[in-house]
């Protein structure tokens, strides 16, 4: 399969942040040279304010680290056809297709993030946020999950919000099904210093499965939308446009079988429009797992935004995983006099 070097869309210090969040991937033995230079553990680095270059690992380059790392992306035109390491479904460079596939038709939770002060760091305290709650979302409709009849709902429970046990998760059957990936500004219950925005993005992307494998299709569909709530009239009013709906294609759909592998590292997919782009990123985590992440650069929002899955031992098609976390890199640069990262987590809780 034949790869060429990732040009787009993210900027260098995004790029190292990235690669800071993908873990070892594997034992130290596995794990590539370019990666160790990027690793970050929780208390490395840490901020008081928006996120901004400084936030990178300590001690890295990013600006060189983008530069020699050379993450590659599936060439469009291929489909993913590695031969995978026998009885193995996940390594430190691959995936295989059948875990794949439950990983991209299984549903994270909880899908709350909080602001924290690194990709991989601590909560901020409640009272030190500036910017809204925010709320992250994967669907697969129509979906493959059923209600656990042995879940007691609370009293007090968010219908927005999906419990951690309420539903069963089957692996999605034959036949034709919408994802939707999406995250937003959510509360803001708290009326004090939330004074910066949270943009929107939502993505719809068509998906067939078959006995064999699963196709993402070529063309997908996208809305952005500013947050505008925090902000004064004044500012509002130099804020535009408000909303961008848009179409993205990619040259091939994205096409995988059960027993093929994709490799893990970098982006494998691309959707464009313009100067609008999506990329799909398959990364290895710490052990046993791996991440899918979705790469949005549009004039709304240039976002990260992953979810980090632990795959069990001996672990087979139907068999549920566990969400780890799910985890937003934010670029401010789209914000009205702001720069720099802020990045949110779900794995963590604020004082």
């Amino acid at each position: 399969m034949q790869t060429h070097f990732l040009r787009t869309p993210l900027t260098a210090i995004a790029l190292g942040v990235l690669l800071a969040a993908c873990g070892g991937g594997g034992s130290s033995d596995t794990t590539s040279n370019d990666s160790k230079a990027v690793l970050s553990s929780p208390g490395t680095s840490s901020v008081t304010g928006p996120a901004s270059a400084s936030s990178a690992p300590s001690g890295t380059n990013t600006e060189s680290t983008a530069a020699s790392t050379g993450v590659q992306t599936a060439n469009a035109s291929s489909t993913a056809t590695a031969t995978p390491k026998a009885g193995s479904v996940l390594s430190a460079k691959e995936v295989r297709g059948d875990l794949l596939a439950s990983m991209l038709d299984s549903v994270p939770c909880p899908q709350d993030p909080s602001e924290t002060s690194a990709v991989d760091g601590p909560a901020f305290p409640r009272a030190d946020n500036t910017v809204s709650d925010s709320k992250v979302q994967f669907s697969l409709a129509p979906t493959n999950y059923t209600q656990n009849p042995d879940f007691n709902w609370p009293p007090n429970a968010i219908l927005l919000t999906r419990p951690c046990k309420a539903f069963i998760y089957h692996p999605a059957g034959t036949g034709q099904y919408e994802m939707n990936v999406s995250s937003y500004a959510f509360s803001r219950t708290r009326p004090v210093k939330l004074d910066k925005g949270f943009n929107d993005f939502s993505i719809q992307l068509p998906v067939t499965i078959s006995d064999s494998g699963l196709t993402i299709g070529r063309e997908i569909t996208m809305q952005t939308k500013r947050d505008l709530n925090p902000y004064p009239d004044a500012v509002q009013k130099t804020m535009t446009p408000e909303r961008k709906d848009m179409n993205l294609t990619a040259d091939t759909a994205f096409s995988f079988s059960l027993t093929s592998s994709t490799p893990l590292g970098g982006a494998v997919h691309e959707w464009k429009s313009g100067t609008d782009s999506v990329q799909l990123l398959l990364l290895p985590g710490q052990s046993n797992q791996a991440k899918v992440c979705w790469n949005v650069n549009t004039q709304l929002v240039k976002r990260l935004q992953c979810m980090v899955w632990q795959v069990p031992a001996n672990w087979k098609r139907g068999q549920e995983l566990e969400s780890v976390d799910q985890y937003i890199v934010d670029d401010r640069s789209v914000y009205p006099n702001e720069q720099g990262m802020r990045y949110f987590r779900t794995a963590v809780q604020p004082d």
